[in-house]
């Protein structure tokens, strides 16, 4: 613990101060007809828990009223002071607060709650059972603070404990439950070796049900006998001011091996086998008192079924928020820099797509099949919004290079055809081609959309060109037909090569994207396979199933991806070898019609030979 804080009346004895105040999070209302009143959520105190980002851990403070229990909730944040205390008769704390600045200790964000003390005589009854039941549920860390003696009078709502499945219906195991740490207040007896041992031999003295019951449900409990502070009546009515010196010495050493124990094994709330952030927190928070003041509700609250909606409600929060980075980033790098080569491009999705799945996989919560198949839905929404910015970039390269198309065959062909300014012959037509397709070469955007436009546009123009050349003179039929079949050829061989370099394109960003999720998701079922770990379950062989299902599922999605990526390259090798015999038809297209031009060639010329020298013969 490191953070440290003048505000406040510290506790000291190196347990840090917090700084902050507390604030209501949950009051209940009674009702006029005396049935169940209604709970009421702060949105102040909602607003902050759905704020926080990391894991968070929640210490719940309960137990008999008048009993120490909002001072101790001061203490864990190192402080006399915060949460009022009550010098009355009656208790003072109502509902339930929490301090307004959750702080941080070993990456998870610790959330103390100080609930109203239960057994308060003026507390309406089932309020008080649904006040520790709300208790047990929500929190990680679960204090009972009860008077020392442990008579029937002073173990509180712990009989709940007997019948908890009457309240609460439990997923598969009792991992859902907090751990219990029990606080015996003004212990004034002999220090027992043991005190687990000491506590639960009172219960069974007291309520055997009970005792077995806390055996069974929490496979992580610890008991601390605290003695009495050491001061006068006074001080303990004013203990908001007290000074940390003017309290017995051996109850400052045992308060502070206490809180050193409880951050010590402090959990984070799970849900299953991932953990529970602000915002999944908040939201089952609500869920459950929404659940508990449902007049049609029974008692009982189904945790699977409480889990389930979260885990749902996680995965569209984290997909909205997560398409909204991508896009967002999206928008400002891609928009009014259109058109850009598909490297820069692929380099900015790559970025902000990294940075959307990061985030992804921070927020999803659920089981290992659940995780898997939120990813694959977030791809699947993630690939649909790129295609957006495709469409825009692959238009704009088009656009781009089809009046590159224009303004270059403007300057090499369309000025020449007609007849002030006329191709003399098809050498010279053929030149001026040439020059117009190199620089084309060297000033076009490279893409699959370079060889699109310059298709699509002599598509338009070429068949145009040789007409009017051919009519004027500068081709002959035969020729101009020579030229349209090289053409369609060159056309072919164009739109082959296009195939090629969008499946080079496609494996290369398939690869690396797969490896990015890859990555994330083994990372991700290693964090969940740790929280299981940390969980110390009760049902171990339920931990190695678990365990052993997570391993089976990242080597299932390796395997996967090293199928996709092998169907890719079949793919791409099909491809080459049809772009490579469409290359080798072209070249023959090609030097048949070379062939043909230079027999036509050498024809004209030995009749003009033979017409000229008057005997001359054709061989």
């Amino acid at each position: 613990m490191s953070l440290d804080s003048t505000e406040g009346n510290k506790f000291g004895n190196g347990i840090p101060g917090r700084p902050g105040n507390p604030i209501q999070l949950l009051e209940y209302v009674s009702s006029e007809d005396e049935s169940f009143g209604k709970i009421v959520i702060n949105d102040a105190a909602l607003r902050i828990i759905n704020n926080i980002r990391e894991p968070v851990a929640i210490i719940a403070v309960v137990g008999s009223y008048r009993r120490g229990k909002s001072w101790f909730a001061n203490v864990l944040h190192g402080r006399h002071d915060g949460f009022e205390l009550g010098s009355k008769v009656e208790g003072c704390t109502r509902g339930i607060y929490m301090w307004d600045s959750p702080f941080i200790y070993e990456g998870k964000r610790v959330i103390v709650l100080d609930c109203e003390g239960i057994d308060d005589p003026n507390q309406e009854q089932a309020w008080a059972v649904k006040l520790f039941i709300l208790c047990l549920i929500v929190s990680s860390t679960f204090i009972y603070n009860i008077s020392g003696i442990v008579g029937r009078d002073d173990i509180g709502k712990l009989y709940l404990m007997t019948d908890l499945t009457k309240f609460i219906q439990p997923p598969t195991g009792y991992d859902f439950l907090p751990r219990l740490v029990v606080l015996l207040r003004d212990f004034q007896l002999e220090e027992p070796d043991d005190f687990r041992k000491y506590f639960i031999e009172k219960l069974n003295n007291v309520n055997e049900e009970i005792a077995k019951s806390i055996k069974n449900y929490f496979h992580d409990f610890n008991v601390f006998g605290l003695p009495h502070p050491g001061c006068n009546r006074s001080q303990l009515r004013d203990m908001e001011n007290v000074a940390t010196e003017n309290l017995d010495k051996e109850f400052v050493d045992i308060v502070v091996t206490v809180v050193r124990s409880i951050y010590s094994n402090l959990n984070p709330k799970y849900i299953g086998s991932s953990t529970m952030t602000g915002m999944s927190f908040g939201k089952f928070l609500v869920d459950c008192v929404e659940k508990m003041n449902d007049p049609e509700n029974s008692e009982q609250l189904s945790i699977p079924s409480e889990y389930e909606t979260v885990i749902q409600y996680m995965s569209h929060k984290a997909t909205d928020k997560c398409i909204e980075i991508y896009e967002s980033g999206m928008n400002e790098e891609i928009r009014g820099r259109v058109p850009i080569l598909w490297d820069e491009f692929d380099d900015i999705h790559n970025n902000y797509y990294n940075k959307a799945q990061e985030e992804f996989h921070n927020m999803i919560i659920g089981s290992s099949q659940q995780v898997i198949d939120f990813i694959d839905g977030f791809n699947v929404q993630i690939q649909k919004v790129k295609e957006k910015y495709v469409k825009i970039n692959s238009e704009a390269l088009h656009a781009y290079n089809h009046e590159l198309a224009e303004n270059l065959w403007k300057t090499h062909i369309k000025c020449r055809l007609n007849k002030e300014n006329l191709f003399k012959d098809k050498a010279e037509f053929d030149a001026a081609e040439e020059a117009f397709r190199n620089d084309y070469q060297n000033q076009m955007m490279a893409s699959p959309e370079a060889g699109a436009a310059i298709t699509e546009f002599l598509d338009d123009n070429y068949s145009h060109a040789l007409e009017i050349l051919t009519e004027l003179g500068t081709l002959k039929e035969e020729q101009a037909n020579a030229l349209r079949r090289l053409e369609e050829a060159q056309k072919e061989s164009i739109k082959a090569q296009e195939r090629v370099i969008s499946l080079e394109t496609a494996i290369k960003q398939g690869s690396l994207e797969g490896k990015q999720q890859a990555e994330k998701l083994e990372r991700k079922m290693n964090d969940m396979a740790k929280n299981i770990e940390n969980q110390k379950s009760q049902n171990e062989e339920l931990k190695k199933q678990l365990l052993d299902q997570q391993r089976q599922m990242v080597e299932q999605q390796k395997v996967v991806a090293v199928e996709r990526e092998k169907h890719m390259q079949r793919m791409m090798e099909r491809e080459r070898e049809a772009a490579a015999e469409r290359e080798k038809i072209m070249q023959r297209i090609y030097e048949q019609e070379k062939e043909s031009a230079a027999r036509r060639e050498a024809l004209l010329l030995r009749q003009r030979g033979s017409g000229g020298g008057g005997g001359c013969q054709i061989l």
